[in-house]
């Protein structure tokens, strides 16, 4: 007998199997993610013998049905686990993460010009308890519906994190939004470098422009376009990369390291053939060259190690993900995984065919290309697409096969993209980087045509070149081609908008700044610089720059810079830029101008658009007329006079007001007649719901007297649920007048509160209720609001659409009538007036009441020992967790005093999960209830053990390592400090033992200590308190150390290194350490001499990474300075 079966053997020549088999679970879920509330199907797919299903959905519901259909109503992702159960045994399947119910915010608008007001919303649930929105500028806010004013231009990510009762769900939006100054199609200088090549862009850094293609490397002022320097190589030279003052390019079989200030060499180093591409990671800088790969000492330029093969390799890529610091490259068949410090192999994998294109890593996965072509012409490739694993190189997929060359592979978000050129047509493929299916492709032509592309955020702007030939006879043939861009949507390739240029042809690739595209063409009658919009390929201009082509534009300043190839570098555009704050109001209005630009300037002349003008750099204007003005701001640049102008800039208004809209809610599909309240209602009015960027109009709207107003709100079948935004506007004068949260769309039919059972209740006394009604939604919130505005809010269980039963103890100064109001999931409510009556207490001592109770979680099928803190305990009290209709009864109670018990609660493993209540009852009867003070969770809570590194600075990006146990997939981590808030960190990846990101500290975020937080999905929480320590890079206030200089600046790894410090403000007590802000070195012994000079003793550990360290000094006070990049760790 096996696994329950009997196997028998007859002589028939047969065995045959008896018995039952072993359930084997297995489920599938359709749709698995989409925005709450969300209905999932569940399809039971299991296998062998079963009587019995249970699923446990994740948000604490379950179900015993086959296929059973179960509604998310909250965001988040959830964990889904079946459990089939047969004669023969018990098996479960767990799908961590399976759910992903999302939620939306927006902000109107997207892009514009600094100062830039954005206004805020999201879709999140009407009992979302708190927000915390990140403007990615510096700026937070915890407001429903914020309205957040950009004033410098920038990309800037948006972070909104949201929780509510048993629930926390985060959406960030990358590079959201764009300010920016749209530059003018004017030409600001050029430069004469000779180099006719325009088929690689410039690399802009710091106020640098390094031009590259020609065998000398030019470093040109972006200011007034003069040179800076030059360099030559002997070689066609291009750049690898600007980065901490060095310029890295190669030239032939040269890698060259320049100071990007001077243009003086730093190293060189020769290879014995042509260099490939380089990629660099911390201290080393590798490359390939002919059959080897080289690890070179990016502060030396010395050797650190090379690897032969016997086969010529790729071009490199080093990864950086849950394994950083691997660089892959591919040697014949072979793809290697090789240590960037070592050059030792960490594993490698072998393929049938010629892995011929530099691989491509995401932070989990390598994307690599094989070719098993079978002739030297190009339309005998054949390339297959694998994709490996980082930690083993374990094979997770491999598409189809492509034929003809494939070109421009590229990863973004998720998506692996490329041009195949199959029949020699070119088609823009995408290919989902979890699955390996392709899920889109895009060709603009049935015939003979190129393609190349640029990404910006979820958009793809491609040109296509379609190739045309005519043949005239007597071998008189013309070749032409017409170019074509296409805009495409990154996640499904629909396209989004098609502009023909004609024979205009792309050169080189578009450059894309805040929703503004920068293409260089051909020259044309129209002109070699085109700008365009984005969003709906609407030229911005053309503009004619030298007298020949123009090739990769670069945005920077609200200048483009780009070659020409006629042997000139140019710069277009004007760099000014102002704010105005604020830009609209009412009369008399004053407005602060701001003079942004980023070089200096003179000569300052406003027209502020009402006949008025001011020379100051920064004025301040008052506008005492409604209307709409066009301000201009000229000035001289290093260059001469510049102005730039901002149509309609400034908005003065009169106060027209709203307080009101009746009725405050409607459900979907409805029509209801409406009344707005408020006042100056005069002349033409229009009304409008929004809600992001959905729009609900008010028709009909009519004045019925200056302070009111009546329409008709039709609400479409299809309308967002949520509270929207009302917006008035009088047309006589454009004056707009929103009021934030006014309506509420409902899905259902708000509820509707007839009784409540019992009508009364004692003060002090613990009482289970009863509310009958209509329109109950799961997840329903009860409050009671008493005469004075006291709140008591319950812990309450909606049992069917019309019943929700709850329990509750009501304070003894709560004597009197209480109104109940019941608020379903989406936001529709009711309210029962002095529906319960509380009566005075008849006990002669008062009642218990509960404070607080640690632990604040426990776990299903666990025991829970609880320590609870309150006022009046007195002997043979009873404890019990209550949930609805649910009780937990608590056993070995013990009486610690009036203040103190302690209680032990078996929570078994088929309790329901979610917040509870805590009520403890005196032997009079008398109770005292700690609403929510409970949260039962399934599974083990995560613990945190350390943090790495421990001290961040104010203003930088650090990416750390949490280490610990039994974290999950999707857990929430949040940095904390009392004073300045929570900080969450980007980037994040997660394994059970390991949390690692990056961490963004704002300028203005507080010093000191730090804790760290992590939420696990199933709600275990762990904290590490005073796990960060964050420093000022400058000081406390400026008041604090500055370091001038340190002796010696280098020191060797394992070596104990005596060093001397110069600078200012050193005190008695101070500490010194090296930082690289992913180790800290700190000082063994430190001598202050005097309060510009300290002697240290620094002890390197032998494993201390090579590379640039930081010097940090703080003084006894806590205030720190640094000294960035002064000390070498060799």
């Amino acid at each position: 007998m096996v696994d329950g079966a009997v196997y028998v053997g007859s002589n028939d020549n047969f065995v045959y199997a008896l018995g039952y088999k072993i359930p084997a679970p297995s489920f599938t879920a359709s749709p698995a993610s989409g925005p709450y509330p969300l209905t999932v199907t569940f399809t039971d797919s299991s296998t062998g013998d079963i009587t019995g299903w249970q699923w446990d959905f994740g948000d604490g519901s379950s179900s015993t049905l086959r296929n059973p259909v179960h509604t998310y109503i909250y965001p988040g992702t959830y964990t889904v686990t079946l459990t089939v159960t047969g004669p023969v045994g018990t098996v479960s399947l767990a799908k961590p993460d399976y759910i992903e119910v999302t939620f939306e915010f927006s902000g109107t608008p997207m892009s514009g010009e600094p100062p830039l007001p954005v206004t805020f919303s999201d879709t999140l649930p009407a009992d979302t308890t708190g927000r915390h929105w990140d403007f990615g500028d510096g700026s937070t806010s915890t407001d429903k519906n914020p309205v957040h004013t950009y004033t410098t231009p920038g990309s800037f990510t948006v972070t909104l994190n949201a929780t509510g009762p048993g629930w926390a769900a985060t959406l960030v939006k990358e590079n959201y939004i764009g300010v920016s100054v749209i530059p003018d199609p004017t030409l600001r200088w050029k430069y004469q470098t000779g180099i006719t090549s325009i088929g690689t862009p410039p690399v802009l850094y710091n106020g640098v422009a390094y031009i590259d293609g020609g065998t000398t490397l030019f470093a040109v002022d972006t200011r007034n376009g003069t040179e800076r320097w030059r360099f030559t190589t002997g070689a066609e030279c291009s750049i690898s990369e600007v980065y901490g003052g060095v310029v890295y390019v190669r030239a032939g079989t040269t890698l060259y390291a320049l100071d990007a200030q001077s243009g003086s060499e730093k190293w060189r180093f020769t290879a014995p053939e042509k260099i490939g591409r380089p990629s660099r990671y911390i201290g080393v800088i590798c490359f390939n060259s002919g059959n080897a790969v080289y690890g070179i000492d990016i502060t030396t330029g010395t050797e650190k190690w090379r690897v032969t093969k016997a086969n010529p390799f790729t071009e490199v890529t080093i990864g950086e993900g849950i394994v950083s610091g691997d660089l892959y490259a591919g040697s014949g068949k072979t793809l290697y995984a090789l240590q960037t410090h070592t050059g030792n192999e960490r594993w490698h994998k072998d393929y049938k065919d010629v892995i011929g294109l530099r691989p491509l890593a995401t932070d989990s996965q390598v994307i690599v290309g094989t070719n098993s072509k079978t002739s030297i012409f190009a339309f005998d490739d054949r390339w297959t697409f694998h994709a490996l694993g980082m930690m083993d190189g374990k094979e997770l997929w491999t598409s189809r096969v492509y034929s003809y060359p494939v070109q421009s592979l590229q990863i973004a978000d998720g998506t692996f993209l490329f041009v195949s050129n199959e029949g020699y047509r070119a088609t823009l493929r995408a290919i989902d980087l979890l699955t390996g299916k392709e899920l889109w492709s895009y060709s603009e032509s049935s015939g003979y045509s190129d393609a190349k592309y640029v990404t910006s955020g979820d958009t793809i702007l491609a040109c296509f070149a379609v190739h045309h030939s005519q043949d005239y006879g007597i071998g008189d043939t013309r070749s032409w081609d017409t170019w074509t861009l296409v805009s495409l949507d990154r996640k499904t390739g629909r396209k989004l908008w098609k502009m023909d240029l004609d024979l205009a042809a792309v050169k080189g690739l578009p450059g894309v700044a805040h929703d503004i595209a920068y293409i260089g063409l051909g020259k044309t009658a129209e002109g070699n610089l085109l700008a365009l919009h984005m969003e709906d390929g609407s030229a911005v201009w053309y503009s004619q720059v030298g007298g020949g082509d123009f090739g990769f534009p670069a945005f920077s300043n609200g200048v483009v810079y780009g070659k020409g190839s006629d042997g000139y570098f140019y710069a277009v555009g004007n760099p000014l830029s102002f704010s105005a704050t604020p830009t609209t109001g009412m009369a008399p209005l004053n407005v602060a101008f701001t003079d942004l630009t980023s070089q200096s300037t003179s000569g300052w002349r406003w027209d502020f658009g009402d006949g008025t003008t001011s020379t100051e750099q920064n004025p301040v204007h008052t506008y005492t007329l409604p209307g709409t003005y066009t301000v201009t701001f000229s000035a001289r640049d290093v260059i001469g006079p510049v102005n730039h102008t901002k149509q309609d800039c400034i908005r003065v208004a009169t106060n027209l007001s709203v307080t009101r809209m009746d009725p405050a809610n409607g459900v979907k599909n409805t029509t209801l007649p409406i009344t707005i309240a408020g006042g100056n209602f005069t002349g033409s009015i229009t009304a409008n719901l929004t809600k992001g960027a959905a729009v609900i109009p008010v028709s009909d709207v009519r004045v019925v007297d200056s302070t009111n107003l009546a329409g008709i709100l039709t609400i479409p079948a299809d309308a967002q649920t949520g509270l929207y935004d009302l917006s008035v506007t009088r047309s006589s004068d454009g004056n707009l007048v929103k009021v934030p949260g006014a309506f509420m769309v409902l899905l259902y039919p708000a509820p509707v509160v007839t009784s409540i059972d019992p009508v009364s209740t004692k003060a002090g006394t613990l009482q289970r209720f009863a509310l009958a009604g209509s329109n109950f939604q799961l997840g329903a919130t009860v409050i009671f609001t008493s005469a004075t505005g006291a709140k008591l809010l319950t812990t309450a269980v909606t049992n069917s659409e019309s019943e929700i039963v709850l329990t509750a103890t009501f304070p003894n100064n709560g004597v009197g009538p209480w109104n109940v109001t019941v608020t379903n999931p989406d936001g529709g409510s009711a309210t029962l007036p002095k529906a319960l009556e509380v009566m005075p207490s008849n006990a002669e001592t008062p009642p218990p009441t509960v404070s607080s109770v640690t632990p604040s979680k426990g776990t299903a099928g666990m025991p829970l020992s609880l320590t609870i803190s309150g006022t009046d305990f007195t002997k043979r009290s009873s404890v019990k967790l209550t949930k609805g209709s649910d009780e937990l009864s608590g056993s070995r109670i013990v009486l610690m005093g009036s203040t103190s018990l302690r209680a032990t609660v078996q929570v078994p493993s088929s309790a329901a999960l979610g917040q509870y209540d805590l009520v403890v009852t005196n032997s009079d009867g008398q109770a005292g209830m700690l609403t929510g003070a409970v949260t039962i969770s399934r599974g083990n809570s995560p613990a945190i053990s350390a943090l790495s590194p421990a001290t961040m600075y104010t203003g930088t990006t650090t990416s750390f390592t949490l280490a610990g146990n039994r974290f999950q997939e999707g857990a929430l981590v949040v940095f904390e400090n009392a004073t300045y808030g929570t900080l969450t960190p980007d980037n994040v990846g997660i394994t059970t033992k390991k949390i690692t990101g990056t961490l963004t500290i704002p300028d203005e975020a507080a010093t000191g200590t730090w804790s760290v937080t992590v939420t696990n999905p199933d709600g275990g929480t762990a904290m590490l308190p005073d796990a960060l320590m964050v420093l000022s890079p400058s000081g406390d206030n400026g008041d604090g150390p500055t370091i001038a200089s340190v002796k010696p600046a280098t020191g060797s790894a394992g070596k104990t290194v005596a060093m001397i410090i110069t600078g200012e403000d050193f005190t008695k007590g101070s500490a010194v350490a090296l930082t690289n802000h992913a180790r800290e070195i700190p000082a063994s012994r430190v001598v202050t001499l005097n309060p510009t000079r300290m002697f240290v003793i620094l002890s390197i550990p032998s494993g201390a990474p090579p590379g640039r360290y930081d010097v940090v000094v703080t003084d006894n006070m806590g205030r720190s300075g640094t000294l960035p990049g002064a000390f070498t760790v060799v």
